[in-house]
């Protein structure tokens, strides 16, 4: 687990929403890709702002969510916003920001 400080940025993608089927309800998503802050949607995407957010990065692997807000609430560290999935493009790893700060 690692501890970064990330300032605001953009994403431009298509919304979309989820259920878990066990009373969670819905829950919204975002798939999209970090551009220039005076980047426009095109018809039926969405903009995003993010803000600046103190993150707790981890590799994604199966059960990795789960095991970091485990962690995070065991040491009472506040999950402040949502998840983001970032895939290095460089190296195909996919790791897991979680926010707890706001910068």
């Amino acid at each position: 687990m690692v501890k970064v400080k990330k300032d605001g940025f953009v994403v431009i993608g298509k919304e979309g929403s989820t259920s878990d089927g066990e009373g969670f309800g819905k829950g919204l998503y975002l798939a999209g890709v970090e551009c220039v802050d005076h980047a426009e949607a095109p018809d039926g995407w969405t903009k995003w702002t993010i803000p600046g957010y103190e993150y707790i990065v981890v590799e994604n692997h199966s059960g990795a969510f789960e095991e970091t807000l485990g962690q995070m609430k065991e040491e009472g560290v506040p999950l402040v916003g949502a998840v983001h999935d970032y895939t290095d493009p460089a190296t195909g790893k996919s790791y897991l920001y979680f926010p707890m700060r706001e910068v």
